[in-house]
């Protein structure tokens, strides 16, 4: 983002170690924090309109942009990828069944950074268009943002046993829970939560509010500003390699299924997991008979439910098999994946040469998966390959 006019404001006090700007600070108009390395709020500003101001210092503290979370819920996936590229692309890969968009609108999707592969990061999916608008108004300020994270992903991670995490922010709350996170009116949140909500509300007070999104801004668990809406920060990818960043990335947009995140996806989906169990059972045991002289697509639906149930780990399994073959092949890399159940999992590699199908056929076959070659085609010096990953004949 490039920033037009800065708004003009006293240098941030001695001890600044970053600012935090609340776009939707309960009072209405955004809010600039000053704060210190431990989290304590040193000062506090609501910002208007830009106008003329000297020249900014040379250097300036990191901003951290708050969004509100009520468009942009958190879960917690198992990606396992060093690479955030390749993250998001499984992370969309997974919740392509789970949320389908009626707006049939694009939709960004952001994963947290993790050194422990085998543990869940946080997953957010937000519409591309409001990441647009949150990021124009950031610039309406005259600002440039280092980071942007939404106001629930602040509150602190319960700890193992744990109630999710509540805090209330003009009439809303604000929860983290250990596998999701989310920001919806207080009576909805109360009914997601069921036996885990407060015995008592807690204090709607935006003093508590700004105090909890200063402490949480020092270190964010997300960053929404990445792929195709990354900051450009001196000495990032510019000219050429932003572009291919920015491209791969558009295009695993316009070939997945468009998503939505809302909260009435939210609600649902919590509901029914409650169910799932239960239904999975009841399904199996009626299969035989039940589904006598059903459509045929419904017994095609059923079929994929069941295959679903049972490939169980399938999907995780082959996809930590192919990241990590592709860190075996200098200068590979996945463009996109496509997974059904039952079936193979299969993946568009970018690579320089043929040669490198087969040190991938072999890294993969060490993970007890067989590597087959779906078709190849050659663009711009490099080959694009689609590939099945599946288990090995008997």
């Amino acid at each position: 983002m490039t920033p037009t006019d800065p708004i003009p404001a006293a240098a941030p006090p001695a001890g600044t170690a970053l600012q935090v700007l609340l776009l939707a600070a309960p009072g209405g108009a955004p809010v600039r924090l000053s704060v210190a390395g431990d989290g304590r709020v040193l000062a506090r500003e609501t910002l208007a309109a830009p106008a003329p101001a000297a020249a900014p210092p040379r250097r300036r503290p990191r901003l951290v942009v708050v969004v509100p979370g009520t468009e942009a819920p958190a879960r917690w996936l198992a990606l396992p990828t060093r690479s955030l590229a390749q993250a998001r692309a499984a992370a969309r890969e997974l919740l392509r069944d789970e949320l389908a968009s009626d707006a049939g609108e694009a939709l960004h999707i952001a994963v947290g950074e993790t050194d422990r592969l085998a543990e869940p990061r946080p997953v957010v999916a937000v519409a591309d268009a409001r990441m647009r608008a949150w990021r124009e108004a950031v610039e309406s300020l005259g600002l440039s943002a280092d980071a942007m994270v939404p106001d629930h992903l602040l509150l602190p991670h319960p700890a193992e046993g744990e109630p999710a995490r509540v805090l209330a922010a003009g009439g809303d709350w604000l929860v983290r829970g250990a596998a999701q996170a989310f920001r919806v009116e207080r009576a909805l949140a109360r009914r997601l939560l069921g036996a885990e909500a407060p015995a008592q509300d807690p204090a709607d007070a935006a003093e508590a509010f700004e105090a909890a999104m200063a402490l949480g801004a020092l270190a964010p668990p997300l960053d929404l500003l990445q792929g195709a809406h990354a900051s450009v920060r001196p000495g990032g990818a510019r000219g050429g390699a932003a572009w291919r960043r920015s491209a791969v990335l558009a295009g695993l947009l316009a070939a997945s299924v468009p998503l939505s995140w809302g909260v009435e996806a939210l609600r649902h989906r919590l509901a029914a997991r409650a169910l799932e169990t239960r239904l999975a059972q009841r399904v199996a045991e009626a299969l035989p008979t039940a589904l006598a002289g059903t459509p045929a697509e419904a017994v095609a639906a059923a079929d994929e439910a069941l295959a679903r149930a049972r490939a169980g780990d399938t999907f995780p399994r082959a996809a930590a098999a192919l990241f990590s073959a592709l860190g075996s092949v200098a200068g590979a890399a996945v463009e996109r994946i496509e997974w059904r159940a039952g079936g193979a999992l299969r993946a568009r590699i970018e690579h320089g040469a043929r040669e490198d199908l087969d040190a991938l056929g072999a890294a993969v076959a060490a993970h007890g998966l067989r590597l087959a070659p779906a078709g190849s085609r050659q663009a711009d010096g490099r080959l694009h390959s689609d590939l099945d990953l599946e288990a090995p004949a008997p």
